[in-house]
């Protein structure tokens, strides 16, 4: 993903700068301490934003130079990309294929192979799109999800030649990437604005950060701002700025901050200033010209490609969330598959002299074959009985539990209820009791409302509904308003089940904003004439089942957290939700005595799995938590 000038051999080089690839190596280095969840770089992904701005600056750069000396060739645009980005990727692809094979089950194993073809095709941004959203699959266990910023760069190239062609015949250069970037951004910030996934993968809403490199080489070869010398002290505070203004959001944005939103300004043009105005003799270039940064950025690019493997497959073979020396370990281990990328993949394949147009080809393609066919075998495998598990019972995917829901109940009519998730082929995500009559008990929240649903319902003496999003499922969130409106214009609902993932709630709103908006809430529904469970959530293992499935020579099976664990976790909002129970018209259920023990909790009972992924319950899980919902709650046995 990352580019750097093309090596000497190679036609119309341009001018090398080394800070450049010192800048490169801070951005890789921000992105694999962030990946490898170190809190004090939560900002680490802007890693990407500025690559971003880099790849644009000196494509443009090199291709600018090519229309200007008349030598342009489209074929050697397309065989240099080719040279600098598929060989390595293609070989880090096939590499991780038996791994993924060995250690993934089944739901992640179909996932992989989806993102194998789409990175070997030039697509897997639309890929991890299309998986996007409340149920997506945690980033630690999909090895290839880097690739994302791939597809946006091989589709950036895709387009580039010929648009750039079209302003530069009609003289239009700085306004035309004026406006990309300017559409661009705002078409960013419309996605956002609405709470859509897109905006993070797509082309349209980041090529602002490309188009900010382009339309700076552009603008210091076609502009008065080419012959602007700075100097001095004021040359070294810009210059210092600039930097700070990479490195300081590294450190100070993280998971809340939208992204592509606006502050991402801070770094993209931060990465700008320093292109434009470093002068050979500022102190700030010499630092980013330092040996063992140059060298680092040199490696960058299968920094890139290997570290995300080596974390998941990390965290998979090991069987447990990563500690701090794990994950240095890790990190480590990443650089010696990086240099070996480069000297004997990278570097050769770069050099026409070595590997010559049509052993590229060739080479090329068979190894796209290889992992073309290679994902298609492997999701067969995942959608066989091809990854079954030994002694243990139970679906541990999403898939066959929303077909068994959706044959089970009744979809709602009201389309203003149904919330679709189209990975699961588009089932509508309300559904109600096939019995007769109106739903006199509503389960209203997130899917772990739903899961308790799917289990209680056929012990409820009334019909009942469950009216789920992802997301706040409080007063005031634009998701919600759907359920909010249907549970205050239906007369028959007397109890509504208040459930959600209580934890990752607190953790986006923070413990004040979470109070004061559950309080609010409560009241609302109290004040409407229900009957509320507020539910204490079930517990959540942080890990995937396939850790309590699958045994390997290298991972032993992990099925249980301490009792004490799932505690502390619960402990963050109990006090809260124990004080809202003292209203007469609130009650206060846990099911954790589906799940745990005197001393642990276990994604096992009697040798049946019970969860399809870290906090969400399969059907037999769903069933359990529901005859204890049912046992506990006095105003559902009323």
């Amino acid at each position: 993903m990352i580019d750097r000038p093309e090596d000497k051999k190679t036609p119309h080089p341009v001018l090398y700068r080394p800070d450049i690839d010192g800048l490169r190596a801070i951005s890789v280095l921000a992105v694999m301490l962030y990946h490898a969840e170190f809190q004090v770089f939560s900002g680490g992904f802007i890693g990407v934003d500025v690559f971003f701005v880099i790849s644009g600056y000196l494509i443009t750069q090199m291709v600018l130079g090519d229309f200007e000396k008349g030598s342009f060739s489209l074929s050697h645009f397309y065989e240099r990309r080719v040279r600098r980005i598929l060989p390595a990727l293609l070989v880090m692809l096939a590499a991780t294929v038996p791994l993924a094979y060995v250690f993934l089950s089944a739901d992640p194993l179909a996932d992989y192979s989806a993102a194998l073809l789409g990175a070997t095709w030039f697509s897997s941004n639309f890929v991890f799109w299309s998986e996007a959203g409340y149920f997506d699959r945690a980033s630690e266990f999909k090895p290839l999800l880097h690739t994302w910023s791939l597809g946006v760069e091989e589709q950036f190239y895709l387009f580039f030649p010929a648009f750039f062609w079209v302003l530069y015949k009609f003289k239009w250069l700085i306004p035309g990437l004026s406006a990309v970037v300017v559409i661009s951004f705002l078409m960013a910030q419309f996605g956002l604005s609405r709470d859509a996934e897109w905006p993070f993968y797509m082309l349209v809403s980041r090529a602002w950060e490309l188009g900010l490199g382009a339309m700076l080489a552009v603008v210091l070869a076609h502009s008065r701002l080419s012959d602007v010398r700075v100097t001095g002290l004021l040359a070294e505070l810009l210059v210092l700025s600039g930097l700070l203004a990479v490195i300081v959001p590294v450190l100070m944005f993280s998971e809340l901050t939208a992204t592509p939103g606006p502050l991402l300004l801070v770094p993209t043009l931060g990465a700008c200033l320093l292109i434009w105005l470093t002068p050979a003799t500022s102190y700030v270039r010499r630092l980013l010209s330092l040996k063992w940064l140059v060298g680092l950025g040199l490696i960058s690019y299968s920094l890139y490609l290997w570290h995300q493997p080596v974390l998941v497959f990390g965290r998979i073979i090991i069987g447990e969330a990563l500690g701090f020396e794990w994950r240095i370990a890790m990190l480590l281990g990443t650089f010696p598959l990086a240099i070996l990328s480069w000297r004997y993949i990278e570097r050769p394949f770069r050099n026409p002299g070595q590997i010559v147009t049509r052993h590229l080809i060739f080479l090329v393609c068979a190894m796209m074959m290889i992992t073309t066919l290679s994902a298609v075998t492997l999701h067969h495998f995942a959608s066989t009985d091809e990854k079954t598990s030994t002694g243990v019972v139970g679906d541990i995917g999403h898939g066959r539990y929303y077909e068994v829901v959706d044959q089970r109940f009744d979809r709602c009519e009201a389309e203003y209820l149904q919330y679709r998730i189209e990975l699961w082929e588009n089932v509508p995500r309300c559904h109600k009791s096939k019995r007769a009559g109106a739903p006199g008990i509503a389960f209203y929240g997130d899917s772990h409302a739903e899961q308790l649903f799917v289990g209680a319902e056929a012990l409820l003496s009334q019909a009942s509904i469950y009216l789920i999003r992802g997301g706040i499922p409080f007063l005031g969130n634009d998701r919600f308003k759907g359920p909010l409106r249907y549970l205050e214009e239906q007369k028959g609902i007397n109890v509504v089940v208040f459930s959600a993932y209580w934890l990752e709630k607190i953790q986006i709103l923070g413990g004040d904003q979470f109070s004061e908006q559950l309080f609010n809430t409560v009241k609302w529904m109290v004040g409407r004439g229900f009957k509320v469970v507020l539910m204490m959530d079930a517990p959540d293992f942080g890990f995937d089942p396939a850790l309590c499935v699958y045994e390997t020579t290298l991972n032993d099976v992990r099925c249980d957290i301490s009792l004490e664990q799932h505690n502390g976790d619960q402990a963050i909002y109990r006090a809260l939700f124990v004080a809202i129970a003292k209203h007469p018209n609130v009650e206060l259920v846990d099911i954790s005595d589906a799940i745990c023990n005197k001393n642990t909790c276990s994604m096992l009972s009697e040798g049946r799995l019970l969860y399809r992924d870290n906090d969400h319950l399969n059907l037999i899980g769903s069933q359990l938590a529901g005859e204890i919902l049912i046992q506990k709650s006095k105003f559902l046995s009323q």
